[in-house]
This record gives C-alpha cells, sequence and structure tokens, in this order.
C-alpha cells in the first residue's frame, strides 16, 4: 500500500502520531499501520479517507476531529477521548475500544465487524444507519443515542447499560438474532430483546 509523503522506513522511525499528521499535504489522506502510539492529542484535524492498520493508540484525546469515510483495521483504542468527532462512513473491522469515552459524536452509516466495545461510555452519540455484525458491547454505558435504522446482527453484551435511546417508526433498527429480523422502535421493545437475546 503507497504512503502518502513517507516511506514505510520513514514511518517506522516517526515518534508520534503528531509527527505524521504534520507531513501530510492538505490534499492527501492519511495512510499508516504497525504502529503504537502514546499520551496524544489530535485537535481540529480534517482526517477523512484515511486507512489505518494494526495501530494501538492509548490514551489519545481526539478533539474535533473528522475521520469521515475512513478504514480501520485491527486498531486498538485504550484510554482514548473522542469529542466532536466525525466517524460518518468509516469501516472498523477487527477492532478494540477499551475503557474509552465518545461525546457529542456521529458515527452515522459506519460499519462494525466483530468490534470489540469494553468498559467504554458513549454520550450524546449517533449510531444512525450505522451497522453491527458479530460486535459486543462488554460492561459500557450509552446515554442518549440515536439507533434510527440501524442494523445490528450477532450482538453479544455484557454488564452494559443502555439509557435514554432514540428510535424511529419510520427507520426502525433492524435487530438479526437466529437469522430472523424484528425491528425495533422504542426502547422496551429493545430491551426486551436485549434481555432475551442475553438468556441464549
Amino acid at each position: 500500500m503507497e504512503l502518502n509523503l513517507l516511506t514505510k522506513k520513514q514511518i517506522k522511525m516517526t515518534q508520534t502520531f503528531n509527527d505524521i499528521l504534520a507531513t501530510l499535504e492538505n490534499s492527501k489522506s492519511l495512510e499508516v499501520g504497525n504502529q503504537a502510539f502514546t499520551n496524544g492529542m489530535v485537535f481540529d484535524q480534517d482526517l477523512s479517507m484515511s486507512v489505518l492498520w494494526d495501530l494501538n493508540f492509548s490514551n489519545f484525546n481526539f478533539s474535533k476531529v473528522n475521520f469521515s469515510g475512513s478504514y480501520f483495521t485491527d486498531c486498538k483504542f485504550e484510554n482514548c477521548t473522542f469529542e466532536k468527532t466525525i466517524l460518518r462512513k468509516c469501516e472498523f473491522t477487527d477492532s478494540t475500544f477499551k475503557n474509552c469515552n465518545v461525546i457529542n459524536s456521529s458515527l452515522t452509516k459506519a460499519e462494525f465487524d466483530e468490534h470489540i466495545f469494553k468498559n467504554c461510555q458513549f454520550k450524546k452519540v449517533n449510531f444512525g444507519w450505522s451497522q453491527f455484525t458479530d460486535c459486543q458491547f462488554l460492561e459500557t454505558k450509552l446515554d442518549d443515542i440515536n439507533f434510527e435504522a440501524t442494523i445490528i446482527s450477532g450482538l453479544k453484551t455484557k454488564d452494559t447499560t443502555f439509557l435514554n435511546l432514540h428510535f424511529s417508526e419510520r427507520f426502525p433498527m433492524n435487530f438479526w438474532k437466529s437469522n430472523q429480523s424484528s425491528e425495533i422502535t422504542d426502547s422496551l421493545s429493545f430491551d426486551k430483546l436485549l434481555r432475551d437475546n442475553d438468556s441464549d
């Protein structure tokens, strides 16, 4: 995979994620992998259409960052905060969020495949028109969440709390279980489905 402005060898020598960002031209998207980054902050950056793979972010703060249309493969985020972050139309595969906070952010039309959320908190997050396939929500709290037209299949939850959820009668959530779909238009139906799902 071609890396803009930085060769693979140069990427390996880079000390911080912000060093990589500083080398980008305005018209180029970020492509980077096989790195670990700790104790950093990215503020008010347009990183749309990025390709990120095998990255570990620890103790990072992403504020007002636009990741629209980006691809995340085998990425791990631990003790990270996403505030006013745009992850619209992003694709996450085999990735993990652990001890993370996602606040007042947009994840509309995003795709999560075999993704794990553990001990995370989501507050005022828009998951509208997104898709979750074989994902896990473990010891996680979701509060004030929009689930309009969301598709969920193969969901696993443990000690997870859902509060102040927003659904749509016109565009219901589709919850797939055992190759059967249920349309969810209110929190009570969602709660019952989760209880039934957890008892299996």
